[in-house]
């Protein structure tokens, strides 16, 4: 029987290590990018800026802006 599994993970080195495994994976962001596709939510920015304010979650402002462009906002 197989099976498959999805891991959410957002640490740098915990993502290195589950790429070097060969394991599925998806970080936070990746969450809020399937969120919009899938019309779950409109728009990304809210709550990346809720992360950054509020969580103190660290984005790089390069992956902030390519994400925000990317998606059309």
């Amino acid at each position: 029987m197989l099976t498959c599994s999805l891991y959410y993970i957002d640490e740098r080195l915990g993502r290195e290590n589950a790429r070097h495994l060969g394991l599925r994976y998806i970080d936070l962001i990746g969450v809020f990018i399937a969120a919009k596709r899938q019309g779950l939510i409109t728009e990304i920015k809210p709550y990346l800026e809720a992360l950054r304010n509020m969580a103190g979650f660290r984005i790089e402002e390069a992956l902030y802006t390519r994400v925000l462009k990317d998606k059309g906002e």
